[in-house]
């Protein structure tokens, strides 16, 4: 099975970007507005919620089918796992690294990220990617 098929980019339609885009400045904006009126703490939860996921699995379910959405839906929890690697990372590293910080969190999110979906499937012995067609 191949992750990454760079041909299906040239397949999706300028609009779709545009769509995940904007639901997903949406979100964080939301999540802007949340902590200005109900502190930090609530809009950090809400920024946690993948901005991109609701746009992203809302456009496979309208080309692809319900069905898709939901093998697509599938790697949610791994993101998820990245991006509390991430924000762990940067907590730790904003002061002692500095600038190099962001790198060194990018490179945790990535870890954290690829490690569950390897631990997942070496624990449950099956992958949640879709089976080959």
């Amino acid at each position: 099975m191949r992750w990454l098929e760079p041909a299906k980019l040239a397949k999706v339609r300028w609009w779709e970007y545009a769509i995940r885009f904007l639901m997903g400045g949406a979100i964080s904006a939301a999540a802007a507005v949340a902590g200005h009126t109900l502190g930090g703490k609530v809009a950090g939860a809400m920024l946690a919620f993948p901005a991109i996921l609701p746009a992203s699995l809302t456009l496979v379910d309208e080309k692809e089918g319900t069905s898709a959405a939901a093998e697509e839906a599938k790697a949610a929890p791994f993101g998820g796992v990245g991006l509390a690697g991430f924000a762990a990372a940067l907590w730790a590293a904003a002061r002692p690294m500095g600038p190099w910080s962001l790198p060194a969190a990018l490179a945790a999110w990535a870890a954290a990220a690829v490690g569950s979906f390897g631990l997942w499937n070496a624990v449950f012995s099956r992958s949640v990617l879709p089976d080959e067609r």
